[in-house]
């Protein structure tokens, strides 16, 4: 499930076509291009420049000539870098530049590429955003997350209050500051923000290094997979659970509430 992370690496791994000119566009399925049909999508980008990507949150940016495309990827998308021929059965649309090719690829096509000419249009497109989670504060995090009464979970992932955090990293994050991710964020104490915030650095910082969120041993995103799933620092059977609507772990003996 693609999350500021993944799409930080995607960011990297298009910076190797700034500057080569788009030489062919192949739409093998239409039905990822969102707000312009197929024709005005390759009439718009066909022999033009791409410029520096640039990421927030879950989106990513590209300038291409005069247009910014801006690509997001559900829950399967991906970018994939390289000639697949023939093309892998998920390519939705494969891009040919003058410095090499890649493609759009995705499963269950929840979102996709959208193309924007103006500022204003971009902002319609990506909707109210957060501040973008790799470079928030410890104030960002207290101010946008701590407004409201949902649950620490469902605020850390809403888009809106703070960019980039999805299911697997919210849960990595309430994790390693040890809250519940059920506790509602009136409860938080002070030290527990200031501990969010720390684990939230250390967590995003890796999973942008990374290109991806981190399976290793001492990650709880490694743990929740096995049977049986038990937590990496203590031992104790994970606990699974619907918290904000989607699926999440954690670990009852060291994630408490707050008070």
């Amino acid at each position: 499930m693609p999350e500021l992370g993944d799409v930080e690496g995607w960011r990297r791994l298009l910076g190797r076509f700034e500057r080569s000119t788009i030489e062919a566009i192949d739409v093998l399925d239409d039905g990822v291009i969102r707000n312009r049909s197929a024709a005005e999508f390759v009439d718009a980008l066909l022999g033009e420049q791409i410029g520096a990507p640039a990421r927030i949150g879950k989106w990513l940016q590209v300038p291409v000539g005069d247009v910014i495309v801006l690509f997001h990827f559900g829950m399967t998308g991906a970018l994939s870098i390289g000639d697949s021929t023939p093309a892998h059965r998920y390519d939705r649309v494969v891009f040919t530049t003058d410095a090499g090719s890649f493609s759009y690829r995705d499963l269950r096509k929840l979102r996709g590429i959208y193309v924007a000419s103006t500022a204003a249009e971009v902002d319609a497109i990506v909707g109210p955003l957060g501040v973008d989670a790799l470079i928030a504060t410890a104030a960002d995090l207290h101010d946008s997350v701590g407004a409201g009464r949902s649950s620490i979970k469902a605020a850390l992932m809403d888009q809106s209050r703070i960019a980039g955090i999805g299911n697997f990293l919210s849960d990595e994050i309430l994790w390693r500051a040890g809250i519940d991710p059920r506790t509602p964020t009136s409860l938080l104490t002070g030290d527990q923000w200031i501990g969010l915030h720390r684990s939230l650095r250390t967590v995003l910082r890796a999973a942008a290094r990374a290109g991806h969120t981190p399976r290793g041993p001492r990650w709880l995103t490694g743990a929740r997979w096995r049977d049986p799933a038990t937590c990496p620092e203590c031992g104790s059977e994970l606990r699974r659970g619907v918290v904000a609507a989607r699926t999440s772990v954690w670990c009852p003996a060291c994630q408490h509430t707050g008070g």
